[in-house]
């Protein structure tokens, strides 16, 4: 564990994004009940508090084309940096009527710098039902701001397990094999599915840890290899490939809500990679690794000092 007297900083860095977003939208693909000559329809934009609308296309045909630049603002202070795509009806005599609503969540792209635009294919949704497709191209001009928070005193933690890399499982192992991880944190454990020994196995689990303190607190993960026979006498001790550990408050001091590499060490060797997502009750459950770019996101973690 942690040696006594092992304390962070009272306050911790927060990287946020602000600036301008120019967002085209080109067109929008309908499939409604009523004919789109029929419908008047125009996009609405929402983000944060921020409003923007297109002109409303009279009569058009499908696919419904706008191609009109909409400039919104993100200010530094927008915690939620998802972007609302409402198609609307346009009504002269009463009030507009939704044809349906999409979400576009742009976090993971305003945090690579190396990235200046996007596109984005929203689908539209309405009574849990699709209804269409809008097509925007997104340029962002702004930059990041480095702020002190303070650390709450506990919180609650979305850890998900993506997939290994490289692990160091036993392949020779008889009878059936399988390998999962387990996870450990504020004394609360848990553990995946099994899955096929493979030296890339992929778990995409996403698990829940209440009432950790963030400032005192490191993740453990360990990967075993379980062996389970068909026949009785047959199961065998499960084996553990490596283990790795994590700092917690390192990991939201710049790295929250992104996809690590955490190194699996077993007898003082390297054993593999576990590809791990950590994110706070303020950024949400995270996405699938698909959805990350884990290979350019390889922070140097430190961890809290070992008890001699």
């Amino acid at each position: 564990g942690a040696q006594a007297g092992f304390q962070r900083p009272l306050t911790r860095t927060e990287r946020k994004w602000h600036g301008d977003l120019l967002i085209k939208v080109k067109h929008a693909e309908l499939n409604t009940r009523r004919a789109v000559h029929n419908l008047d329809p125009y996009i609405r934009l929402k983000l944060g508090k921020a409003r923007a609308e297109t002109a409303v296309q009279y009569g058009s045909m499908n696919p419904v084309q706008f191609n009109e630049v909409l400039e919104m603002h993100h200010p530094p202070e927008l915690t939620a940096s998802v972007l609302d795509v409402f198609v609307m009806d346009k009504k002269q005599l009463r009030v507009d009527q939704p044809i349906g609503r999409g979400v576009v969540d742009l976090r993971s792209w305003l945090e690579r710098k190396d990235q200046g635009s996007t596109v984005a294919q929203v689908t539209i949704v309405k009574h849990g039902m699709s209804v269409g497709t809008v097509h925007l191209h997104m340029e962002k001009k702004g930059q990041d701001i480095l702020t002190r928070q303070p650390w709450p005193q506990v919180q609650t933690f979305h850890i998900t397990v993506h997939e290994g890399r490289k692990v160091l499982v036993d392949p020779s192992m008889p009878l059936q094999a399988a390998c999962y991880c387990v996870m450990q944190m504020g004394g609360i454990k848990h553990r995946t599915k099994c899955q096929e020994v493979t030296r890339d196995p992929i778990w995409e689990e996403c698990f829940t840890f209440d009432g950790i303190q963030p400032r005192q607190s490191v993740l453990t993960l360990a990967v075993f290899q379980a062996v389970r026979g068909p026949g009785p006498g047959t199961d065998g001790p499960d084996r553990m490939v490596g283990q790795g550990t994590v700092d917690v408050g390192s990991v939201l001091d710049g790295w929250e809500g992104q996809c690590i590499k955490v190194p699996l060490v077993s007898g003082g060797k390297a054993a593999g990679v576990l590809l791990v997502t950590i994110a706070s009750n303020n950024t949400g459950r995270p996405r699938s690794a698909r959805s990350l770019d884990c290979t350019e996101m390889t922070p140097s973690l430190r961890t809290a000092p070992k008890s001699p």
